[in-house]
């Protein structure tokens, strides 16, 4: 009877884990997808920056 009860108090533990490790990777997912975002907009105001640089040296 007491191993039966530690059996079902760690697979709940076990379950528990499970999903804290589950929505952790979601959101770490989801943080990682604003990032490329970011780094993405960021290359591309980098890129026209250049470009109105270059514009502006031949005038």
């Amino acid at each position: 009877m007491i191993t039966n009860s530690i059996s079902a108090h760690t697979e709940f533990d076990i379950l528990n884990a499970i999903d804290a490790v589950q929505k952790t990777r979601s959101w770490l997912n989801y943080k990682k997808s604003i990032v490329k975002y970011q780094y993405t907009y960021l290359l591309e105001c980098s890129e026209e920056e250049d470009n109105i640089n270059a514009m502006s040296k031949e005038l």
